[in-house]
């Protein structure tokens, strides 16, 4: 961003659509915004690489920990890119949705692309950073990578320990005017089931593969506790996952799901691509499972469903969000027996594709997120 140079001028007034009075030692500026993505630390020193500072300006640089930024509020065009501000607050939440909490009537978002999924198609793009934009009015919501907007209507999930304390009086947290089109979030309840949470050790997993790493290990014989992605069409190569959550019990017979989240996190740094869960037909035993004795990684017909439940990208290093459809979820609670899990299965990414993420024995085991109501 670029600013000219006259003393005496009060900062952050608008003088069009492109200009502003910025800083008390400058008088006009010319607001552009320019995305870096290859930031990185050397030490206490912030690298960007292919930056180029023009002379006689002035260049503000703002670090941001989600990939929005706020545009503008109540029509009034924001001059800097930043995503909170005392009124407005943009930050992640647990589910992997970026969790928005508005004061203000209405304000616009840009997003970027990047995070958004890749079959996301925008309807309206920013003219300053070229991202999607999104209105959200006055309450709490939530969007999504895939476009979005959750009306979080009644009350936040808060923590158990924080539960207890809270009065038994406490008033939800109420919103204002839905933005039209946008899906209904509010929920009673929430279920986080993951091992060793609240004594929970019912999740499980069995890792599969073609045979290539470790001898036969995860093809003839039991694999790594691990959870571990790897498809390279070319070369005939592939790892693949079970995955199964135990639900018996853990839902009553009036819950109604209305939304379920599936967290993966990877320690070790892998790749960047996109994974497929396919919902599992027939039965299998951790520990006894793997590629040849389990239809060759569950590949033979019968083994899984054709079409992916759910598909999300792979964070290289972190926590991956997959958005289960809460129709599957429901099915495995009113049927227990019908629950065999899913199976993880990453897209063709080449010989250089690796990633990797913790198992039930990890130390950040799978996490199923399930909100619901009761009728």
């Amino acid at each position: 961003m670029g600013t000219g140079s006259k003393p005496g001028v009060e900062p952050h007034k608008s003088l069009g659509p492109d200009t502003a009075q910025v800083g008390y030692k400058y008088e006009e500026a010319v607001v552009s915004y320019q995305p870096v993505r290859n930031a990185s630390w050397d030490g206490m020193k912030l690298k960007l690489e292919n930056v180029q500072i023009p002379q006689r300006s002035s260049v503000f640089f703002f670090l941001s920990r989600v990939p929005a930024v706020i545009r503008s509020i109540e029509g009034r065009d924001v001059m800097w890119p930043v995503s909170s501000q005392p009124h407005l607050r943009i930050e992640w939440n647990t589910d992997g949705t970026l969790l928005i909490r508005n004061d203000y009537h209405e304000a616009v978002l840009s997003v970027s692309p990047d995070w958004l999924s890749s079959d996301f198609e925008a309807q309206r793009t920013d003219e300053k950073t070229g991202w999607p934009s999104f209105t959200v009015n006055h309450g709490t919501w939530r969007l999504t990578r895939q476009g979005q907007i959750l009306y979080d209507s009644r009350k936040l999930p808060w923590p158990a320990h924080i539960q207890k304390s809270l009065v038994a009086a406490i008033q939800p947290i109420t919103t204002g005017k839905r933005v039209p089109d946008s899906a209904a979030l509010g929920a009673d309840h929430r279920l986080v089931l993951q091992n060793g949470l609240d004594g929970y050790q019912g999740q499980s997993n069995e890792q599969m593969t073609t045979g290539q790493w470790g001898g036969e290990v995860g093809a003839d014989s039991h694999g790594p506790d691990g959870l571990f992605l790897f498809s390279s069409e070319e070369h005939d190569r592939y790892a693949v996952d079970l995955i199964r959550f135990e639900l018996a019990g853990k839902l009553s017979k009036e819950a109604t799901v209305t939304r379920a989240v599936l967290l993966l996190h990877a320690e070790k740094e892998g790749s960047g691509n996109h994974a497929s869960a396919y919902k599992v037909l027939q039965p299998w035993v951790d520990g006894k499972t793997w590629w040849n004795n389990w239809g060759h990684g569950g590949s033979d017909a019968g083994y899984v469903e054709t079409k992916p439940a759910f598909t999300a990208r792979l964070i290289p290093q972190g926590d991956t969000f997959f958005v289960v459809d809460p129709t599957l979820i429901q099915q495995w609670a009113d049927d227990p027996s019908s629950n065999h899990g899913v199976l993880l299965k990453a897209h063709d990414g080449g010989a250089n594709f690796h990633w990797w993420a913790d198992g039930d024995k990890g130390d950040h085991p799978p996490q199923l997120i399930i909100e619901y109501n009761v009728q």
